[in-house]
């Protein structure tokens, strides 16, 4: 999915709240450079999920519009966050974790299934 993305030229970014020796052991796994990555935690310059604050940093880093833009996340409090900023929210439902009913704007099993948003 991060291939097509890039070869469609659509701008990725990523706003997580894990510790940053995860962010760069799982970053050091993918071939793909995000445009954009920042870490939502109350030491940094960003404020904690659900607090929009990172996500609102990144789009405006991207240099992007709110309303072209989705935001992929794997739990609630990501959804609630995309929704303190106002942008569409996909949850991706893995199923090794039962969240509960998780309000989104889409949820999808798969990332593969992002390409009808494109």
């Amino acid at each position: 999915m991060l291939d097509f993305l890039t070869e469609k030229a659509i701008k990725t970014g990523i706003v997580t709240s894990a510790p940053s020796h995860i962010i760069e052991i799982e970053l050091s796994l993918l071939t793909h450079k995000f445009d954009s990555v920042v870490r939502a935690q109350l030491s940094e310059d960003v404020k904690q999920k659900p607090d929009p604050d990172g996500l609102i940093k990144r789009i405006n880093h991207l240099e992007v519009n709110r309303n072209e833009l989705f935001y992929v996340g794997n739990s609630a409090e990501d959804m609630e966050m995309a929704r303190n900023a106002r942008v569409y929210g996909v949850f991706i439902d893995r199923q090794e974790y039962d969240f509960g009913n998780v309000k989104a704007d889409l949820t999808i099993d798969s990332l593969e299934e992002l390409r009808v948003l494109v």
